[in-house]
């Protein structure tokens, strides 16, 4: 079977997934294959395999995996994971190893998890400037104003924020003088991290930005296009509604037959950034995010000086990217199968798939399989019909839906069935 569905605009803004043809019932007709950036949260590393996140708990009760590379060394250095990550088995270990062919993952990995333990032992100074002391320690509050206010918040604001930022990691963490010479006496203050959730959020960045390295330097016959190589764009583009980060019930479907989408994106960069910019929408919920934000880039320029990585970490509009398409792009990596109990163990961003838009009477549920996120009709869809997942429990009263998709997601649901239930409630209020 060919493709199913092209990605257009959609009656209510943005860009949506919609049916070419008609479409049976039980039929898978999109499967994304890979997330372009994703985290695993530090305190679930040892209990979910890091390659196809199978839980450890589910394996007849046992507290962690066991499988691992490691480091080499002397004592416990010896036997610590590399980078972090732990298998369910060998044959994960081999196809992370394959897929991790230049060990670029695994190297940055392991050097966020090194220095970030250092960088959490760390406080900012009172007058949150570097001092001569033997150690400095770089402060973000001279960037954010205090008490910042979501009504403060403006895209000028934001632009004039982060050129600060970025004059200032060039200042203290740019290249090496191409001579060689030193920088003198002066050393690169630390950048002191909050918590091991700033650390998820720089593996998470991490990871985005070794696609966007790997995509920029494939072979020439599976190159992106041009404009890959170029910054990325601060200004909105065309895109969908956000996706979902919560799960589907999705267990007994039957399989009927496989179709290939090519009607979205690659997950290529500039796929990545076809998906739609929350960034403003995101701070305004939560303005204490900007510092956090702020806080992972510079600490990512400091522990990166000289690594292949670096241009692309230097350059912030790469990393306010990557943050600006999670928020409200994401998917989250549940224990499966899925139940009211289950544990999140991370997230991530499947390009191709953040085209399916949100409704609370769904026509397709999302199944996931190791890294593979399928999608598969729930009834029999007809030719020109917006294919749409749900995000989050559809079985909530109107209002409880419409404020959490409000909250998570920034956008007042219209769909056919809120519109009903709305009119339904109107009738019953006059």
């Amino acid at each position: 079977m060919g493709s199913v569905y092209e990605i257009k605009p959609t009656s209510y803004g943005g860009r949506g997934a919609f049916a070419t043809s008609s479409i049976p019932a039980g039929t898978v007709v999109h499967t994304s294959p890979s997330p372009f950036a994703h985290v695993v949260y530090r305190v679930f590393r040892k209990e979910v395999c890091a390659w196809c996140w199978r839980y450890a708990w589910d394996d007849g009760g046992k507290r962690n995996w066991s499988v691992k590379v490691n480091c080499g060394g002397k004592g416990k250095e010896r036997d610590r994971a590399r980078g972090g990550l732990w298998f369910c088995g060998e044959e994960c270990k081999e196809e992370w190893m394959k897929d991790d062919e230049d060990g670029l993952a695994m190297e940055v990995y392991e050097a966020i998890d090194r220095e970030g333990a250092k960088a959490m032992k760390f406080k900012p100074p009172a007058d949150s400037k570097p001092s001569n002391s033997k150690q400095d320690v770089l402060s973000i509050e001279e960037f954010v104003p205090d008490n910042l206010q979501a009504e403060d918040l403006t895209q000028e604001l934001l632009d004039d924020i982060w050129a600060k930022v970025e004059t200032t990691a060039r200042l203290y963490f740019g290249e090496p003088p191409s001579s060689g010479k030193s920088r003198g006496k002066r050393k690169m203050p630390i950048v002191p991290l909050g918590d091991e959730h700033d650390i998820d959020l720089a593996r998470f960045v991490a990871s985005g930005l070794i696609s966007v390295h790997r995509d920029n330097h494939r072979a020439p016959c599976t190159s992106p296009p041009s404009s890959v190589a170029t910054t990325p764009p601060r200004s909105p583009t065309p895109s969908s509604i956000e996706s979902a980060s919560e799960p589907d019930e999705s267990s007994s479907l039957p399989l009927v037959s496989t179709a290939e989408a090519s009607g979205s994106p690659s997950a290529s960069w500039p796929g990545f950034l076809s998906l739609q910019p929350n960034e403003l929408s995101a701070l305004r919920s939560s303005p204490n995010q900007l510092s956090q934000w702020i806080q992972v880039y510079l600490f990512l320029a400091s522990i990166f000086v000289g690594h292949p990585l670096h241009p692309l970490i230097l350059d912030p509009s790469y990393t306010c990217a990557i943050f600006n398409r999670d928020a409200g792009n994401s998917f989250g990596i549940w224990q499966l199968p899925y139940m009211d109990e289950s544990e999140m163990f991370g997230w991530g961003v499947w390009v191709d798939a953040s085209y399916f838009n949100h409704s609370c009477s769904p026509n397709l549920v999302k199944k996931r399989s190791g890294r593979v996120f399928s999608f598969l009709t729930t009834r029999p869809i007809e030719a020109g019909e917006e294919l749409c997942i749900s995000y989050g429990n559809v079985n909530d009263d109107v209002i409880t839906r419409r404020k959490r998709l409000w909250d998570g997601w920034w956008f007042w649901c219209g769909c056919t069935r809120c519109a009903e239930d709305c009119a339904r409630s109107a009738q019953g209020s006059a």
